[in-house]
């Protein structure tokens, strides 16, 4: 299992920036960095763990086939 970092709007819960962050310094900057500083308090940075699952994959030809779930 891995842990994720998202940046979420704390009034609604929900992903702010759009992008996963592999490390919780990541996304703490990326609030720095791409949020106007008076806005600030209203984000947070988020974890996030779950096992990653394939649902797609491309073959040499550039053919997309989707995998099912077991």
């Amino acid at each position: 299992m891995e842990t994720a970092y998202i940046v979420v709007e704390i009034s609604t819960g929900k992903m702010a920036l759009g992008r996963v962050y592999q490390t919780k310094r990541d996304a703490k900057l990326a609030i720095k960095q791409r949020i106007w500083k008076p806005k600030w308090p209203q984000y947070a940075v988020a974890s996030f763990i779950g096992t990653p699952t394939i649902v797609s994959t491309v073959n040499a030809d550039g053919k997309w086939t989707e995998v099912s779930a077991e």
